[in-house]
């Protein structure tokens, strides 16, 4: 995330603003990054990440999120020539093409706002669905963060609240395998330890 101009640019036929740099990644391959300003940034974010129709004070909330979120993880990737990705692996961005009134509203009514905690922008973390309830930080990654502890959810209605999802024995061995870890032949699966809120750890 760079400063730099608001006109749109286009790749693939989407628009985005800011400007555009080619750089080399690994085996003859390269990253295209698009170079934007901050708050030009969210609003290709926010409405990626929740529906323009859904209520402005939540769109607000998706946009304190998302800025805060890219302040905390400024350079997260800086080996790889950029800050953020633009997908999932950091939270979406599709620049100019699904920008809305009601998303970018929300960007520019919270310029400058941001979560912290201890003087210092938190990670915050967002999801589509908890499954009705999150962990605390301490269980999912060993580390004792306050602004992220377990509540309880009303995402039931989410689309993702169930789900499921299948694998052979074959998938299974080979991404232990990608691990360095060969168990040989599946024989059972057992959980043995529980988060407090009932999740597989």
């Amino acid at each position: 995330l760079l400063e730099g101009n608001s006109s749109p640019v286009s790749i693939n036929q989407k628009p985005y603003r800011g400007s555009w740099a080619i750089i080399p990644a690994n085996e003859g391959s390269f990253h295209v990054v698009n170079q934007v300003m901050l708050e030009d940034y969210l609003k290709g974010v926010v409405p990626a990440e929740s529906p323009a129709s859904w209520p402005l004070e939540s769109l607000k909330a998706q946009a304190i999120a998302a800025r805060t979120y890219a302040i905390a993880n400024w350079e997260k990737r800086k080996e790889m020539g950029f800050d953020l990705t633009a997908d999932q692996s950091d939270q979406v961005y599709r620049g100019m093409l699904i920008e809305d009134a009601a998303t970018n509203q929300a960007v520019e009514s919270t310029r400058n706002s941001i979560l912290v905690y201890q003087n210092r922008p938190i990670n915050a973390l967002f999801f589509a669905s908890s499954g009705g309830h999150t962990d605390s930080a301490k269980e999912v990654w060993g580390m004792d963060l306050p602004y992220i502890q377990g509540v309880p959810d009303v995402d039931q209605a989410a689309p993702h609240y169930h789900w499921q999802k299948t694998f052979s024995e074959a998938d299974i061995r080979q991404a232990l395998k990608k691990m360095n870890i060969d168990i040989g032949t599946i024989q059972h699966i057992q959980p043995i330890q529980w988060t407090a809120f009932t999740r597989v750890q």
